[in-house]
């Protein structure tokens, strides 16, 4: 047990002196003073981030582009002059050719048109006021459509009996 004891003593001697030898590396030594400091350097967090890196004397090197061979500096670019472009006009509207009406239900209360686009399979059940392929239904007749579209009317009426196996023929337009 005195071996024990001996070792505890000595290990607690050599920490002794340990802490000794880092307070005086710490602490500076008696009768030097280390001189103010104008102002105190500013947080890492207060830089700009690309001053950081990059110190202003090397701003001739900043300059010259890295992968152009002559590593001269880019040329200005030129500043082009910003003409009035004049306002685009809105073309009219197309033509409704691939509208095809298929058919008219009409009641007392209401009117529906049946109404194909293109080669659609699938039919429209279209009201007055509705919207199909830019065009608004404005009246739904007893044998025929009438369609606007930027101010434009056109009329959409039942394809002849000759020409229902091919393409629809072209609507008369009423201005």
């Amino acid at each position: 047990m005195r071996a024990w004891s001996t070792a505890m003593v000595g290990l607690a001697g050599l920490c002794g002196v340990l802490a000794l030898a880092i307070a005086a590396e710490l602490l500076p030594a008696a009768g030097t003073t280390t001189p103010p400091s104008s102002s105190p350097p500013p947080p890492l967090a207060d830089l700009d981030p690309s001053q950081q890196f990059v110190p202003t004397a090397m701003s001739a090197l900043t300059a010259r582009p890295l992968y152009n061979a002559s590593r001269r500096p880019s040329p200005p670019e030129p500043v082009a002059s910003v003409a009035a472009a004049p306002a685009p006009v809105a073309p009219p509207p197309a033509p409704a050719t691939q509208l095809t009406l298929i058919g008219i239900v009409r009641s007392p209360t209401a009117s529906v048109a049946l109404i194909k686009i293109g080669n659609s399979p699938a039919t429209l059940r279209l009201t007055e006021g509705a919207t199909v392929d830019r065009w608004t239904i404005r009246r739904i007749g007893a044998d025929r459509v009438t369609l606007e579209s930027g101010g434009v009317e056109q009329e959409l009426g039942f394809q002849k009996a000759s020409s229902r196996s091919g393409h629809s023929p072209t609507p008369t337009i009423k201005h």
